[in-house]
């Protein structure tokens, strides 16, 4: 659920943010006379969906094995589009007003809006497609709690996306309310501390996986755990819920530092090999055999030759 809600929230929120703020600073108005600035972005948006979904469809039939000849690409191009819509928002207020003047200029706007969605949703969406095809493991029955939880990570992070999205839409009214700021600011909180607990949620688990405490007695008791430690911040005072924050984030940092020297020797040895094979003219790769002591410190795969997308 968690892992399909990061991605579906992740894949949706660029496009969605995108399109909505484009949507606020290129309207010009509405009626007869007035362009319809919305066909082109939702053009930019269904030539973009129309990309992912066949990137989506290729990458899932294994006609594509390695996507990096057609994401750096796509990156180039995000960013080019990026920096021609940042220059496009610069000066929006003068486009929009004078675009009886400039059609031509407002134009040239929308195509370029048109098509940074176009590139931004192209990149963005093939991974939240292909989450539509995992909500049922090979060999679990169609309906389980897992796969109704999966189904409820994907709506919910489709659901934040809009939510954020359709907020920032609100932007059109010429008078901002407090209460439009109130609603952002409890929203980035609501994402923030969400998101937070999330992932020192799955900080915890994966050092219980490390610990061999994987089994569901330890499991169920770290995330009922997690529930009352939510709970318990909610009921004592702000002063406690810091000073103890800065304990924990101290205590955390005294680990993460000891860990840090414990593995320099190894951080030492590995550095000094790839430099050495960039010293010949070769391109570097790791051999953990020539290195007994690293080598039996390796789970038995852990260093075998993957294809690299």
């Amino acid at each position: 659920m968690l892992l399909q809600y990061v991605t579906v929230l992740q894949g949706l929120l660029a496009p969605a943010l995108l399109i909505m703020a484009l949507n606020v600073m290129l309207t010009v108005g509405e009626g007869r006379d007035k362009p319809l600035s919305a066909y082109w972005r939702l053009t930019g948006f269904l030539v973009g969906f129309a990309g992912a979904i066949v990137f989506a469809a290729l990458r899932a039939t294994a006609v594509i094995m390695q996507r990096t000849f057609v994401n750096y690409p796509t990156l180039w191009c995000c960013v080019i589009f990026d920096i021609a819509v940042f220059v496009i928002v610069i000066f929006a207020r003068r486009i929009t007003t004078a675009w009886h003047d400039h059609r031509a200029l407002l134009d040239a706007a929308n195509l370029i809006a048109a098509l940074s969605i176009a590139a931004t949703t192209f990149r963005a969406l093939p991974d939240v497609i292909l989450r539509l095809t995992i909500f049922v493991e090979p060999g679990d029955p169609v309906f389980t709690s897992d796969m109704l939880l999966r189904a409820l990570g994907f709506a919910l992070g489709a659901a934040t996306a809009i939510i954020a999205a359709c907020i920032f839409r609100t932007m059109r009214s010429t008078a901002v309310r407090w209460s439009f700021t109130t609603a952002v600011l409890l929203l980035i909180v609501l994402l923030f501390a969400f998101s937070s607990i999330v992932a020192n949620y799955v900080y915890a688990e994966n050092n219980l996986v490390f610990l061999r405490l994987d089994k569901p007695r330890y499991i169920w008791g770290l995330r009922i755990l997690t529930v009352l430690m939510v709970l318990l911040g909610t009921m004592v005072s702000l002063p406690v819920v810091w000073q103890s924050a800065d304990i924990i984030m101290a205590l955390m940092a005294m680990t993460n530092l000891t860990a840090i020297l414990l593995l320099s020797p190894t951080v030492r040895i590995i550095a000094s090999d790839y430099l050495r094979q960039r010293r010949l003219g070769i391109q570097p790769t790791f051999d953990a055999t020539r290195y007994p002591d690293i080598d039996q410190q390796l789970a038995p795969g852990a260093w075998n030759e993957l294809p690299r997308e």
